[in-house]
C-alpha cells in the first residue's frame, strides 16, 4: 500500500513540476537549487544533534518535551544561520521584532 501511495506522489511531483515550468514559465530547476543550498547541510546537522539530545538521559513526558524543545529550537537557529536567505531572515526578524514590542 505504502508503494502505491510513493508512487502517486512521485507522478504527481513531476506533473505539477511539468505544468508549473512548461504552463506557468517558472523556472523549477533554479527554484530546487536555490532551497537546497543550505537545507542539506541544515538536514545533516539537524540529525547530528537529534542524535545528541537523544542522548540526554530524561524519561517520561518531561523528557520527551524537553528533547523536542530542544531540538525545534536546535533546528531554528539551524535553519536562520544555514537555511535562510537575507530576504528570510529579515521577514523572521520584522515578527520576532513585533512580538518582543
Amino acid at each position: 500500500v505504502i508503494l502505491c501511495i510513493v508512487i502517486g506522489w512521485l507522478i504527481s511531483q513531476v506533473v505539477m513540476n511539468w505544468y508549473f515550468h512548461e504552463k506557468l514559465g517558472l523556472k523549477i530547476g533554479k527554484f530546487f537549487k536555490e532551497i537546497s543550498n543550505g537545507l542539506l547541510l541544515v538536514f545533516i546537522f539537524s540529525a547530528i544533534l537529534t542524535f545528541i539530545i537523544t542522548m540526554v538521559p530524561y524519561t517520561g513526558w518531561e523528557g520527551l518535551a524537553i528533547k523536542g524543545i530542544l531540538i525545534a529550537i536546535g533546528y531554528f537557529i539551524l535553519l536562520y544561520f544555514i537555511g535562510m536567505n537575507k530576504e528570510e531572515k529579515s521577514e523572521i526578524n520584522a515578527i520576532l521584532n513585533r512580538l518582543i514590542k
